[in-house]
């Protein structure tokens, strides 16, 4: 509050007096707009053209509006106005258009100022270019990943193209073989161990080169019906049951991902337990998310492992690839969500995972004017 004492004096100085208003657009670094309580450009400095790629003069006049997307356009921004009508600040990190329409990140401060000489009210926005920065921080945090999954993509090339050849090879010797039994069955369990071998190919193909997430509002109990059809056989078969508790959750995912997620987890059930067993399935509503939670009776996690299960090639089955976790983490995560394993030896593991319903702020998804 002391500060402000200081600042509103020199804010209304800046303001009656043009030549300190440009001085000091001019020795800043970082982009100053002023506009009317209605958003609207009554000054701007030379950072625009920098940070932007306008001339000043192309914006003097303009609305502030023109500056982001359109579905930022129809609520953040109204809402930025809002608050300062309401002679409230903002200072956080959005998302703002360049002229040639690229998104960027910025930090973006704002202060509605009334100036007391005239008792009109405007609006000042200082805004930092952080889009660099932001970006160098996500590839920090991404830098033993992509480390990693360059060598997982490598190993993939190297391997791809000699087990096609052998593949080709191998089913021409077995339609030569099949009369005798024993090269017959021989054959089948090669053919069957190159399958595997291509299919573990297929998912590390998938783990370097993801798609990102298409979202649309989907059922989650349909995907989740969905992805148990392909397994039904196994698991009546083996006589496991299957509990699904849930509630009706309509989120918006990428369908086939987290139909894969499903299928991920439903495959680990199954690989855990011997024989008989238990699946249990719950959905549930959470305040800002939706938490799904796969429980089996199998054998366990060892404690000293459960750290370790969602780093890509680590597994503690003799036939594992240790891929399936990785993929699920990473498609739960760039869903914008989390998730979490509980594990006991002798008695089974949880699998719980948070999506959340909206991952927008709600400054960008509420209208607050009404």
């Amino acid at each position: 509050m002391k500060s402000n004492l200081y600042i509103r004096p020199f804010l209304n100085v800046c303001l009656q007096s043009s030549q300190l208003r440009e001085e000091l657009f001019l020795i800043s670094k970082d982009l100053l707009i002023i506009t009317d309580m209605a958003g609207n450009i009554s000054a701007i400095n030379h950072m625009a053209k920098d940070m932007l790629g306008y001339f000043p003069e192309e914006l003097h006049g303009k609305s502030l509006a023109c500056l982001f997307d359109s579905d930022d356009r129809e609520v953040l921004y109204r809402n930025l106005l809002f608050l300062a009508k309401k002679g409230e600040g903002f200072d956080d990190e959005i998302m703002l258009l360049k002229k040639n329409m690229t998104p960027f990140f910025v930090n973006l401060t704002m202060k509605p100022i009334r100036n007391e000489y005239n008792g009109k009210g405007c609006i000042l926005f200082s805004i930092k270019d952080i889009d660099r920065w932001k970006r160098l921080e996500n590839e920090l945090k991404r830098f033993h990943y992509k480390e990693l999954v360059k060598i997982a993509n490598g190993i993939a090339h190297e391997i791809r193209n000699p087990l096609t050849a052998l593949g080709g090879f191998m089913q021409r010797l077995y339609k030569s073989c099949e009369k005798y039994y024993y090269n017959k069955k021989e054959y089948g369990y090669i053919l069957y161990n190159l399958r595997r071998i291509e299919n573990i190919i297929k998912k590390v193909d998938f783990f370097v080169r993801p798609e990102p997430p298409c979202l649309e509002e989907c059922n989650l109990l349909e995907l989740l019906n969905d992805a148990l059809m392909s397994y039904m056989d196994e698991i009546k078969r083996r006589g496991i049951d299957i509990k699904i508790e849930t509630v009706d959750l309509i989120l918006r995912v990428d369908p086939e991902l987290i139909k894969r997620v499903f299928s991920i987890l439903i495959e680990n059930a199954l690989d855990a337990m011997e024989g008989e067993g238990c699946i249990e399935v719950k959905f549930k509503q959470e305040s800002d998310s939706a938490l799904i939670v796969f429980k089996d009776t199998g054998k366990g996690i060892q404690e000293d492992d459960l750290p370790f299960i969602f780093h890509p090639f680590f597994s503690t089955k003799p036939k594992g690839a240790g891929i399936d976790l990785a993929i699920l983490k990473k498609i739960i995560h760039d869903h914008g969500g989390r998730v979490k394993v509980e594990s006991t030896l002798g008695v089974g593991t949880s699998f719980k995972i948070f999506l959340p319903f909206e991952r927008r702020r709600p400054i960008r998804v509420e209208r607050w004017e009404d």
